[in-house]
């Protein structure tokens, strides 16, 4: 488990203790929340004209993709799984919480 902050100088996301030894499970968490944080706007959007609900699945399928990409879930998983673990975060955002993939 990683806590996250947003480093607004970057705009991505960043150990909150900068000095910490940080492993490649760790790099590869922040990896996947930073593109989670580029598609916040159809991933986490209300449906509407311009939104609907192809366009968010295949946003998740894309942060799907990643996260298998990076050894974090296994290839038998699908999008929902991923959206599912956020939504068990209790609505907040997704960089502000603890994350176990």
């Amino acid at each position: 488990m990683i806590h996250l902050k947003l480093n607004c100088a970057y705009g991505k996301l960043q150990p909150k203790n900068s000095s910490t030894k940080t492993n490649l499970k760790n790099i590869n968490k922040i990896e996947l929340l930073n593109l989670i944080k580029r598609k916040k706007s159809i991933l986490f959007g209300k449906f509407s004209n311009e939104l609907d609900n192809r366009e968010k699945h295949s946003a998740w399928e894309e942060v799907l993709s990643k996260a298998k990409s990076l050894g974090m879930v296994t290839e038998d998983r699908r999008a929902e799984f991923v959206r599912d673990k956020f939504r068990e975060s209790g609505g907040q955002e997704p960089w502000c919480v603890f994350m176990n993939l």
